[in-house]
């Protein structure tokens, strides 16, 4: 968050935030603009330059990715992909059944476009591959277990004979989540 969106906190809420985060002994945000944020935030708010900001980027190889997905499983799993899609346009997403993906968002949003734009219908398939996520917890189970009945909802609501507008798979298949990649 930015120094503008803590000024939007009740002043002793941005500062109990701030103060809380120097707490700690590192800091880690993804990027350095998310680590910058933060430091003038503490600036802003707490009038200090906090210590021990870090940045440990979490991202993928795209080349990488991409050299994987030539492979023969990928190329398999993009064969029975192109089975379903045909000529289509692919939504396509790769994610973790985890509740702050929001996935069960993504599929609401999914829904009220073909419900407020029917001439999507038929020309459009959402392509979700998650990877099942800390299925031991039983908050996460029923997440994933509402993706699954929210999946059967639309396809109920729209699937034609000739159309499936949702694929959704919660596996963990690597190969399969490649074959969404759009080609180089």
């Amino acid at each position: 968050m930015s120094p503008d969106d803590f000024a939007t906190l009740p002043d002793d809420v941005a500062a109990a935030l701030v103060d809380g985060m120097l707490g700690a002994d590192v800091l880690g945000f993804h990027t350095e603009r998310w680590a910058e944020l933060f430091r003038a935030t503490a600036r802003a708010v707490a009038g200090v330059e906090p210590p021990g900001v870090q940045v440990f980027p979490l991202g993928t190889d795209a080349a990488e990715m991409h050299e994987l997905a030539h492979r023969r499983r990928v190329d398999s799993a993009l064969r029975v992909l192109d089975d379903v899609v045909g000529d289509r346009r692919v939504i396509g997403r790769v994610d973790r059944t985890e509740l702050s993906k929001n996935v069960w968002r993504g599929l609401l949003a999914y829904r009220a476009l073909l419900r407020g734009h029917p001439e999507w219908r038929g020309r459009v398939v959402h392509a979700v591959f998650d990877n099942p996520s800390r299925e031991d917890l039983p908050a996460y189970r029923e997440y994933t277990a509402r993706i699954e009945r929210l999946a059967e909802e639309i396809d109920d609501e729209f699937a034609t004979e000739d159309w499936t507008p949702l694929v959704l798979e919660i596996a963990d298949d690597y190969p399969s989540a490649l074959a969404v990649l759009p080609p180089q």
